[in-house]
């Protein structure tokens, strides 16, 4: 092989890492978006198999994710994902107040170009609701 084919390949190594990172993406999203696995145990065999990947990166992804605290990784039992506490709910609300109340006053300094754009889309779809094609 020539050695401009061999420095496009990754080393061993950074193709762990790679390994390890998408794990650790599936599973943050896997824990953060499925409220059913609140409460639960998630077992390496079981997330690799999801995954398709070894027990390292997984081992390694689940300990950064209990490192961010979205996990606890319980010894010969697997990774517990805790129910969310009334607590991070509340956080999470007046965070997303904040966030919502600046959006509304961002948004309300166009209200005039956007009102006239939307009565420009309605309009069009007017226009086009009978049309077959």
């Amino acid at each position: 092989m020539s050695d401009r084919h061999q420095s496009q390949r990754p080393a061993i190594g950074q193709r762990a890492d790679a390994a390890q990172d998408v794990v650790y993406r599936w599973l943050k999203q896997h824990v953060l978006t499925l409220p059913s696995r609140e409460g639960t145990f998630l077992t390496e065999a079981e997330v690799c198999r999801e995954t398709g990947t070894s027990r390292t990166p997984v081992r390694e992804a689940l300990l950064r994710l209990e490192a961010d605290g979205l996990l606890q990784i319980v010894p010969k039992k697997g990774a517990y994902v805790p129910p969310i506490s009334e607590a991070e709910i509340e956080a999470v609300m007046q965070a997303r107040g904040l966030v919502e109340e600046w959006c509304a006053r961002q948004a309300a300094g166009f209200g005039d170009m956007l009102a006239a754009e939307l009565d420009r889309l309605i309009a069009r779809q007017v226009e086009v609701q009978h049309d077959p094609v």
